[in-house]
């Protein structure tokens, strides 16, 4: 009888354990949630926007967590990052061969809006104000979109 409630009692100690693993929520978005790949632009050019995306992807899923969750320090580093990390340079001619020719002038725009509002929520958070962080990431956000539908052609 000892024996079966041990058993009985590690098995029901594992299958919660178990179950907290995955009923933990994820601060991730899916990596299978891409933007599809337009046709305008070459392969190479989609080849250097993934790799920039990856890693400017895995700040905004982390910056998310943060403002979130009113982690202010963290916030502010990822903004910091963000804003750092836009800086494709325009294109110094008109000449194809250039490959920052291949993406719209309306990229260039939202990403010197991002780094603007990047910057600010960075400032909002190193003054602790929570309320100011969680509006500078809905412009943040909206710079996010804008720069996606210029990508996309829209």
């Amino acid at each position: 009888m000892h024996r079966s409630t041990l058993v009985a009692s590690a098995l029901a100690l594992a299958a919660g354990a178990g179950l907290a693993v995955l009923l933990t929520p994820s601060r991730r978005i899916a990596h299978d949630r891409l933007l599809p790949q337009p046709a305008h632009l070459d392969a190479t050019a989609r080849a250097l926007l993934r790799q920039r995306m990856a890693r400017h992807g895995a700040d905004m899923n982390e910056l998310v967590a943060a403002v979130v969750l009113a982690d202010l320090d963290e916030a502010q580093r990822r903004a910091r990052s963000i804003a750092e990390d836009a800086n494709l340079a325009r294109p110094l001619s008109g000449d194809a061969t250039e490959l920052n020719s291949a993406l719209p002038q309306a990229f260039f725009r939202f990403q010197d809006e991002l780094r603007a509002r990047a910057r600010d929520l960075a400032a909002a958070a190193a003054r602790r104000d929570a309320q100011a962080t969680a509006a500078a990431f809905g412009q943040v956000a909206s710079a996010c979109v804008g720069c996606h539908l210029a990508y996309l052609g829209r």
